[in-house]
């Protein structure tokens, strides 16, 4: 007797049980295309407000002004100072030569087959001295090649008019005299 009412008990329990999860289920069902539909207008909504913004263009701008200068290192240890929003792609002179080289379509920086041409010149603030800088760059020879090395020997060989120079692009900095440019770039965190 004890038995069958055990067994009772456990299949009335496994009915509720039963029951329950699917009573639960079932309201939880959705059409999927209405969530898709949902979900795309949410994201479509929020799309409206992020990103970047172009407000207006300009053609034909020779110089551009940096309002804010990366800083040099990375920041390892403060999260919340108001720095470098970006990350660790570049810093200090690595910034203002993006906006003196051009960029291919796929936006690497490029010194050669520019699809992008960049400024001619970037006018900053120099946060050591207080004092507007032009910065221009050109491509120099920064060393030569060891033409002793086999693989340059070869080279060398196949071709005599290989060239044994190392290049960079180097940046020029002179005291900007006059008014800064029109047009300037500056990011917030």
């Amino acid at each position: 007797m004890k038995a069958k009412r055990i067994r009772q008990f456990a299949a009335a329990l496994l009915v509720a049980v039963a029951t329950v999860a699917c009573a639960q289920s079932a309201p939880g069902k959705e059409d999927p295309k209405a969530r898709l539909a949902k979900a795309e207008a949410m994201f479509q909504e929020r799309c409206k407000k992020a990103g970047v913004f172009i407000h207006r263009t300009a053609e034909n701008v020779e110089g551009i002004l940096l309002m804010k200068l990366r800083s040099q290192g990375i920041n390892y240890g403060d999260q919340f100072r108001m720095d470098d929003p970006y990350g660790s792609d570049v810093s200090g002179q690595g910034y203002i030569t993006n906006f003196l080289l051009g960029r291919t379509a796929k936006g690497s920086l490029v010194y050669t087959n520019v699809a992008t041409p960049g400024y001619r010149y970037a006018e900053a603030v120099d946060p050591k001295d207080g004092k507007r800088y032009r910065y221009t760059g050109s491509r120099k020879t920064v060393g030569r090649k060891d033409a002793t090395a086999p693989n340059i020997r070869a080279a060398v060989t196949r071709d005599p008019n290989y060239d044994l120079n190392n290049y960079a692009f180097v940046l020029d900095k002179v005291h900007a005299l006059g008014a800064p440019p029109r047009y300037g770039v500056t990011y917030d965190d």
